[in-house]
């Protein structure tokens, strides 16, 4: 099938400064973004403004070239035409200079077994982070969910090199990450409130609606994704995010349907704000009740920084055909202290960094929580 090139200027505002006198080199990237069933994005930065092109095929990257005819810094070209769960070759080439090969796969279709991770609060730079996103890549998942707080301490365009590019580029250049904003992507930390995340939007080439890339959904298989913009974008009844929420949740045909955002829905503990507080209420009252009513049986969160698990819950109390929790904010920002008892609604919960990997087999998901030692901290077993 053919293929459809697409290219798109952005903005450098999210990533790697070029230096003066830079000679033409790839400085960013190449890194994949929205890879589905028949397409992905190719994304690359130079130093200076050039143009440039992708070999590629399934065999070798001799196979095809596809131009991107404008000199830009900054380069995202869609492939189009691909086929579901395929393996593909590709390099990036711009002007003396090409990148040696690497190898993407598309998202695989249907009740197939895939893995996923997930990682909240990691993007500080410190040991644990790259213990974190190495234990990753060796474990080879098919797609990575981020839970927020991408770069540390507000999410600047020059904090993403160290803290989001370095240590994740092994995995960023043959799988994608679909990351959703915390409070630091915002820039809103201690006395400190931006409220913009011009570098999140910069860096990542996220679907543009229905929020504009804060919060957007993509389907892998069986199951059902969706990122929701907690922190800025308005969750309540009748607002647009709200709205869409409860109508992706009710189309949707997939097995596992699994929202994912920053701030817990059940937490340990709530930092000392108003606005925390707040928070964690409105989320409550708000997006659990939709969850419920839509089959939802997993939700992914982070912005505290250890990991807690809750019971199976449904109107606030344990069931078993209730929805698990899960505040997974271990990534690589600083550890915090866990209260002498655990809340009611507590399963099992530690203080330790770690990400989550996920094995989903049909109507039936293995999470587990791993530590930056490579030990396995928790394991449920659920089913949709």
């Amino acid at each position: 099938m053919a293929l459809l090139l697409i290219a798109v200027a952005l903005l450098v505002a999210g990533c790697h400064e070029p230096t003066q006198g830079a000679q033409d080199v790839v400085v960013r990237g190449p890194y994949l973004q929205q890879t589905g069933m028949t397409s992905t994005y190719v994304v690359w930065q130079t130093s200076r403004p050039l143009a440039g092109a992708i070999h590629w095929g399934e065999e070798s990257t001799d196979e095809h070239v596809e131009l991107a005819p404008d000199a830009l810094t900054m380069q995202a070209v869609q492939l189009r035409g691909l086929s579901p769960g395929t393996s593909y070759v590709y390099r990036v080439s711009a002007g003396d200079e090409t990148t040696r090969p690497f190898r993407f796969t598309t998202a695989k279709q249907g009740a197939v077994p895939f893995t996923f991770g997930a990682i909240g609060d990691f993007g500080t730079g410190s040991t644990p982070e790259y213990r974190n996103a190495a234990l990753l890549e060796g474990e080879a998942p098919d797609t990575l969910l981020t839970l927020g707080d991408n770069a540390y301490p507000l999410g600047l365009k020059r904090e993403y090199p160290a803290v989001v590019f370095t240590p994740f580029d092994p995995l960023m250049r043959r799988i994608t990450v679909w990351p959703t904003l915390g409070n630091h992507d915002y820039g809103n930390e201690g006395e400190s409130f931006r409220n913009t995340a011009q570098a999140y939007l910069d860096t990542f080439v996220l679907p543009d609606r229905p929020g504009r890339e804060r919060y957007y959904s993509f389907r892998y298989a069986n199951a059902e994704f969706l990122a929701i913009d907690s922190e800025v974008t308005s969750f309540a009844p009748g607002s647009p995010q709200y709205r869409w929420i409860d109508r992706t949740l009710g189309r949707s045909g997939a097995c596992w349907k699994i929202p994912y955002f920053h701030h817990p829905v059940h937490a340990e503990y709530v930092h000392p704000t108003l606005m925390d507080v707040a928070k964690q209420a409105d989320l409550q009252r708000w997006l659990v009740p939709v969850f419920e009513r839509h089959g939802v049986k997993l939700v992914l969160t982070g912005h505290e920084h250890n990991y807690v698990r809750t019971k199976r819950l449904l109107h606030g109390r344990p069931d078993p055909q209730g929805v698990v929790y899960i505040i997974s904010g271990g990534g690589g920002g600083a550890l915090e202290a866990l209260p002498a008892h655990a809340t009611p609604s507590t399963a099992v919960r530690g203080r330790f960094f770690h990400h989550l990997l996920i094995s989903v087999a049909g109507r039936r998901a293995e999470v587990r929580a791993v530590d930056t030692a490579g030990r396995v901290r928790d394991r449920v077993r659920l089913a949709c």
